[in-house]
């Protein structure tokens, strides 16, 4: 069986927790939501998890993935079926985690394994991440599984960009979508499971802008840092340069990222400008080392806000940086 990625743990990420009061907080109630559903016999056969790059979609996918598989119903990490999920050897579990394209040999192989029957548990599940990589191809192909899929299984895509996903597949799915986490969750699990000091979980915790994975990830490699000097940078380059740094960046970026980054950054700066602060929060640079008024800087922001909403619509990403380059 072909598996690619996944996660070590079947267990649903801590941001999601109870707090100390025992309230839900983050998207624990989306996956309440689903466990009530299998409980009551009401499950649909086939969802799609959206939200927002980093907000933790593939977590949520393999926590909703080993429920299906759980002795107790409840992801309890620690019986045959939660193990075998979290570790990827379970027979009856397929995971598509590409880092390219998602082409039709995929979901071709996805039709093959989930129309076996099921050979140690009672159902299939098929999860896809980052469903919108599929090529048309593809897509169709998976489209004809969604219209008639095999009995006693369970298909779960994830996509930080639904808009580029056919509405014919869309139509077929019980959509979840993950919000954002609070702050204070962020700040509280960096700062009692990473070992930040709160000046510096805050700071990580406000580029983060509620998503705990790129929190996360912030907290052991800092590249937010990197994509601020770079802006400081390309306002010297001439239009040639920037082209061509457009081109780079649309191959080896992830522009999602890029782009919630430089909002964070310009959504900073333009708070530090209105309230006639020089210290910025989200960067070690003094608002005086940036030549941008507040005018342009409301101008980039929403250039940057346009930009996002292109992607949905598969737009290039070489031109959607084009655009934001020759704006800055």
């Amino acid at each position: 069986m072909a598996r690619t990625g996944g996660s070590n743990s079947s267990r649903f990420s801590r941001f999601t927790a109870k707090d100390k009061d025992g309230e839900m907080i983050g998207n624990i109630i989306q996956l309440e939501k689903v466990r009530m559903a299998y409980k009551n016999g009401v499950l649909k056969q086939s969802y799609l998890i959206t939200g927002p790059w980093d907000i933790g979609k593939k977590d949520f996918a393999m926590a909703f993935s080993a429920m299906m598989f759980c002795e107790t119903n409840d992801n309890c990490g620690t019986c045959k079926g939660c193990k075998k999920t979290g570790n990827l050897s379970n027979p009856d579990f397929y995971i598509l985690n590409e880092d390219g394209q998602i082409k039709i040999d995929s979901i071709r192989e996805l039709n093959k394994n989930i129309n076996l029957k099921p050979y140690e548990f009672e159902r299939k599940v098929a999860l896809i991440i980052g469903a919108e990589k599929m090529t048309t191809e593809a897509a169709n192909s998976l489209l004809k599984i969604l219209e008639e899929p095999p009995e006693d299984s369970i298909i779960i895509l994830t996509s930080a960009v639904p808009g580029q996903l056919l509405e014919t597949i869309k139509s077929r799915c019980q959509d979840i979508k993950l919000k954002n986490v609070p702050k204070k969750v962020i700040i509280d699990e960096l700062t009692k499971n990473h070992g930040l000091e709160n000046d510096e979980a805050l700071r990580i915790a406000t580029i983060a802008l509620g998503r705990p994975k790129l929190a996360e990830s912030l907290a052991v490699n800092d590249d937010y840092g990197e994509e601020v000097e770079f802006l400081r940078e390309i306002t010297k380059k001439n239009l040639c340069e920037r082209f061509k740094l457009a081109a780079d960046f649309a191959e080896k970026k992830n522009i999602l990222r890029l782009i919630g980054y430089w909002e964070t950054f310009f959504m900073d700066l333009l708070k530090a400008k209105i309230n006639g602060h020089d210290d910025l929060l989200t960067t070690k640079y003094k608002v005086k080392d940036f030549s941008w008024g507040v005018r342009s800087i409301v101008n980039i922001l929403d250039i940057l806000e346009k930009m996002r909403e292109y992607i949905q619509s598969k737009i290039k990403n070489k031109l959607i940086l084009e655009n934001i380059f020759l704006n800055i």
